[in-house]
């Protein structure tokens, strides 16, 4: 009797809790369908998923059902009702967590839609839609978030964008050809604009990020020409720089600085047809303290005496990955062929390069 009690004493309280008449703690199924939701009760997770509801589905199931105020994740996969996450449309609900992925006709996300989430929101993936352009401004209020996935949509442009707890911003496959300087994201570790258009990159812009570990512009549109000064970091964490596919033809000594003994710098796929000691040796000499390379696989390189120097190095080639234009590996060159058939002419000035001919 006293069990019976105690039951009954228990469903009397949890009754009265929000969504207790569904699937506790979530709301009645029927209260929010077609969206749907689900709890982890090992992991404490309340996960929302309106893959198949359009907008005016969603903006009903948060704000005409009872919902427990702080959910773990949203999920909307694969939809191609949703358009704009429009002001409001997730009521006063917050997530740590949003998915908004493939959704190939969202255009634009309102603020509003957002701001719930400001002091919780960690991660939020807006992949494969059709974003021309992103709330940047509200960042600074977005306390948590520390990973911003934009990719495959038809962003155009980035302003200067501030953010103290940022680390993660997947940029590629856009159509972004401008970037503004004045960035103020300290905490960024990884910027991926893959194949995005861009041509420049404002000047100081890469160095303003300490903490940078990787960062990926392969098939962007940065030859042919890599300038001096035109790729400076100032991160000891500085790992891997992705930069195949640019149509580089020329490197201009000074292009690359700040890198660490351990950075890895990929120029494969370009057009490069010379391996300037100016250029490379500097770099090299910085990756023979460690296990830092650069790869130039895949490049029209004349493999003559202009790269003799490197060749007779054998502390410096062991840091270098290429082939020539006629498909040999470096590696696979005899050194004695450079020693006895290229002439090694002394620099006009002191502090100069060699010439090799």
């Amino acid at each position: 009797m006293e069990k019976l009690h105690a039951l009954s004493l228990f469903c009397l309280l949890t009754s009265s809790l929000p969504g207790t008449s569904g699937q506790f703690p979530c709301p009645d199924p029927e209260d929010i369908s077609p969206c749907t939701c689900s709890y982890d009760e090992g992991r404490l997770e309340i996960t929302a998923d309106c893959s198949a509801a359009t907008p005016g589905e969603i903006f009903s199931a948060f704000n005409d059902a009872t919902w427990f105020s702080k959910l773990t994740k949203l999920n909307v996969w694969s939809n191609e009702a949703v358009t704009v996450l429009q002001k409001g449309i997730f009521g006063d609900i917050s997530f740590q967590y949003m998915n908004v992925y493939d959704a190939p006709n969202l255009v634009a996300i309102r603020p509003s839609a957002l701001l719930p989430s400001r002091d919780r929101l960690v991660d939020a993936s807006f992949g494969f839609g059709r974003l021309r352009d992103f709330p940047w401004h509200i960042l600074p209020q977005m306390a948590a978030l520390t990973r911003l996935d934009f990719n495959g949509n038809a962003l155009t442009a980035l302003p200067a964008l501030q953010s103290d707890t940022l680390q993660y911003l997947i940029l590629r496959d856009n159509r972004i050809s401008s970037v503004e300087g004045g960035w103020s994201v300290p905490n960024l570790k990884h910027l991926d604009m893959y194949g995005n258009p861009v041509s420049k990159l404002p000047a100081g812009f890469l160095s303003g990020f300490e903490k940078l570990v990787m960062f990926y512009c392969s098939d962007c549109n940065l030859g042919p020409t890599l300038h001096s000064g035109s790729l400076e970091f100032n991160s000891q964490d500085l790992d891997l720089l992705l930069l195949d596919g640019n149509n580089i033809v020329t490197v201009e000594a000074g292009a690359f600085s700040g890198l660490t003994a351990n950075s890895h710098i990929i120029l494969l796929d370009n057009l490069i047809t010379e391996v300037t000691e100016e250029v490379f040796r500097p770099m090299l000499e910085v990756f023979s303290s460690g296990n830092g390379y650069v790869s130039l696989d895949r490049n029209p390189i004349r493999c003559d005496c202009s790269m003799a120097w490197l060749m007779l190095e054998a502390d410096l080639l062991e840091h270098t990955f290429g082939s020539c234009e006629n498909g040999l590996y470096f590696h696979n060159l005899d050194p004695n062929v450079f020693e006895t058939f290229c002439i090694k002419m002394n620099p006009p000035m002191a502090g100069d390069y060699s010439t090799w001919i």
